[in-house]
């Protein structure tokens, strides 16, 4: 059953609430009253989502220690997009500790900046059975990824960790480089949109050797160049349950690539793989495309963007030897 209240959502489903849209209500002071009263409802939840709520600092701290008090078993928390700052996550950090059970966290879209992300890790010291961790677009930079690196060798029980768009470079991945390996369980690791650089993706690429169980992986718009590719291709024998691998947008040229292209048969379950937007030319593309043929689980293969002449009778000549899969060539 959905309830309306104002110009927002609530619904109740199986220990879980949702609310989104409070924004919309205008003053500060008008969202903190319907959302008073959506509190007072919530106790014995598993799930909360205040996904783009604008809550700001006080909001935000209000309302996660109000529900966090009478929810110690909440298993999920999503609170992306409530421009939570880190004078919030200093508030709110003690409260987030209590939450043991927590599985699920995403403070992803806010601007909890390295004092913010200092404040959450002092919670995430305390929360041994969460697995998927979202602070992507929080501008942590380089100092956040290092208060981060100092819980994550203890966080034995991730599987998901999302930094997107966080500003880190290679001195950033240094940090995170070095406790990888302490996360044997992780199997998605998104880095999109970062400023790696080729010395960031070599020693990212490196600690992947560490994460056995690794399934998705993402370096987007990073430059990692030839020197980033080259290392991670040689890595790709220890990634064998690797089935999503984004590298687009990556100044990566031909030799990487064909690098990557004789290693891939590695990864046995590889389903996706993005190398669109970088500098590999026609024998590069050509390479891959022969590599693709030995990869069965290839579903979809993105290689638009680079230089021209691929060379169209022998791509469709490819492609038919691989009919299931999907070339995305321009």
């Amino acid at each position: 059953m959905t309830k309306r209240v104002a110009s927002f959502t609530i619904v109740p489903k199986d220990r879980a609430m949702t609310m989104r849209g409070a924004d919309q209500l205008g003053s500060a002071a008008a969202r903190m009253a319907q959302l008073d009263g959506f509190l007072a409802a919530s106790s014995g939840l598993s799930s909360l989502d205040l996904t783009l709520n604008n809550l700001g600092d006080e909001g935000a701290a209000h309302a996660t220690s109000r529900v966090l008090g009478r929810n110690t078993r909440l298993q999920e928390l999503q609170l992306r997009e409530n421009m939570l700052g880190a004078p919030g996550m200093q508030l709110l950090a003690a409260s987030l500790a209590a939450c043991r059970d927590l599985v699920r966290l995403d403070v992803s879209a806010n601007a909890l900046g390295p004092a913010g992300v200092r404040s959450l890790c002092e919670a995430l010291g305390k929360l041994r059975k969460l697995e998927g961790l979202g602070l992507a677009s929080n501008q942590m930079g380089d100092a956040g990824a290092a208060h981060l690196a100092g819980v994550l060798e203890d966080s034995h029980a991730l599987r998901h960790l999302n930094l997107q768009w966080n500003d880190i470079t290679a001195r950033g991945a240094f940090h995170l480089a070095c406790v990888m390996g302490q996360c044997r369980k992780i199997e998605a690791l998104e880095l999109g949109g970062n400023n790696l650089g080729k010395e960031g993706g070599w020693l990212v690429a490196g600690a992947l050797a560490g994460c056995p169980q690794l399934r998705t992986m993402d370096l987007e718009g990073n430059n990692i160049g030839d020197q980033g590719a080259s290392r991670l291709a040689g890595v790709l024998g220890c990634c064998s349950s690797l089935t999503r691998l984004n590298l687009s947008m990556n100044d990566i040229g031909s030799e990487a690539t064909m690098q990557i292209a004789r290693e891939m048969h590695h990864c046995r379950a590889l389903t996706n793989l993005d190398l669109s937007f970088n500098a590999m030319g026609q024998q590069a593309s050509l390479c891959l495309l022969e590599a693709a043929k030995g990869c069965e689980s290839l579903l979809s293969l993105r290689i638009a963007g680079n230089k021209r002449g691929t060379g169209s009778m022998r791509l469709a000549e490819l492609q038919g030897l691989v009919p299931a899969l999907k070339v995305e060539v321009r």
